[in-house]
């Protein structure tokens, strides 16, 4: 990324400085405006410099950097995401099954089990929202990677199960994404 006028290049050389750029531009500037600034570096050591703010100490910049690799993830951010998955903040960790769960966002579907880390979330995330998001993206992942048998019983579970509103919404949403991978493929 070139730098304009006024703003700071980022770098996967500095974190401390890489610290106060996303600090500052978290409150200067709309969060809209931030991800389009990061987005249009993300290569090269942009990738590197967003992976090293998913362990920043502010939950806000984990939760950015998270946002921002839902479109520009590659490889090397597989286990950061991952590792995100269990942050304390629940909105961090809705970020991090949006970016890992979303293969169609990105220009290379990532190295990982989606469907598994996204069961994970959704059965046992003590957010509810957590589990919804992970509930939703388990139809999306199966648009991207096919139909999984494993995503399809645990999407019957949360439907017999679940006493909560969108939550079971999301699940038949999904259910019906597996559904109609399943008419296809028997439609030839």
């Amino acid at each position: 990324m070139t730098p304009t006028a006024g703003t700071t290049p980022i770098s996967a050389a500095s974190p401390s400085r890489n610290h106060d750029l996303f600090q500052r531009h978290l409150t200067q500037v709309s969060r809209t405006t931030w991800f389009r600034r990061i987005s249009s570096a993300t290569s090269g050591d942009a990738i590197a410099t967003l992976i090293a703010g998913l362990s920043d100490p502010d939950h806000r910049v984990r939760t950015a950097c998270a946002d921002v690799l839902d479109h520009g993830a590659d490889a090397r951010c597989v286990a950061p995401l991952i590792e995100l998955l269990a942050d304390p903040e629940a909105d961090v960790r809705r970020h991090a099954v949006h970016a890992i769960g979303c293969q169609g966002c990105k220009l290379v579907a990532l190295p990982v089990d989606v469907i598994a880390h996204l069961i994970e979330r959704a059965m046992r995330d003590a957010s509810l929202r957590v589990r919804q998001v992970a509930t939703h993206m388990l139809g999306v992942a199966m648009l991207g990677t096919g139909r999984d048998a494993r995503a399809a019983r645990v999407l019957r579970t949360i439907v017999r199960r679940e006493p909560e509103g969108k939550l079971r919404r999301n699940a038949r949403w999904s259910l019906e994404v597996f559904s109609s991978l399943e008419r296809a493929a028997a439609a030839g």
